[in-house]
């Protein structure tokens, strides 16, 4: 195992103590909010599943093929948040189940905490 590799774990180890996640599910950055999402193509509906300190699950009614399950994503994410689909974006992660998506131009009102509970109100509804 590399060092590198280690510290990364030692890191992980550490934090988990502390009952502080390595990724956060939301957090702000530079005027813009960003999601960590799991995503789970190939669903009978688009929904919010779960919200976990790591990451927000999202089952999508789109097959994970040629982008349409990133698309069902950005178009889910927009509903769900109340925003237009043309401020969200997939910033990492177009190919994996694991992605970090974009919202650009947050109001600057509205902290982690209140888009948690905003989010964690639409865990079951369809999109």
């Amino acid at each position: 195992m590399s060092k590198k590799l280690q510290a990364v774990l030692q890191k992980g180890v550490n934090s988990a103590a502390s009952n502080s996640p390595l990724v956060k599910a939301v957090w702000y950055k530079d005027g813009s909010l960003f999601l960590s999402i799991l995503a789970k193509p190939g669903a009978k509906q688009s929904a919010i599943t779960e919200f976990t300190d790591t990451h927000i699950g999202v089952h999508l009614a789109a097959r994970a093929q040629e982008g349409e399950a990133n698309s069902e994503l950005v178009r889910t994410i927009a509903a769900a948040l109340e925003v237009p689909k043309g401020r969200v974006s997939i910033q990492r992660g177009h190919r994996a189940k694991d992605k970090c998506v974009r919202v650009s131009d947050q109001p600057e009102g509205l902290d982690a905490n209140e888009i948690e509970k905003l989010i964690r109100s639409k865990i079951g509804q369809q999109f």
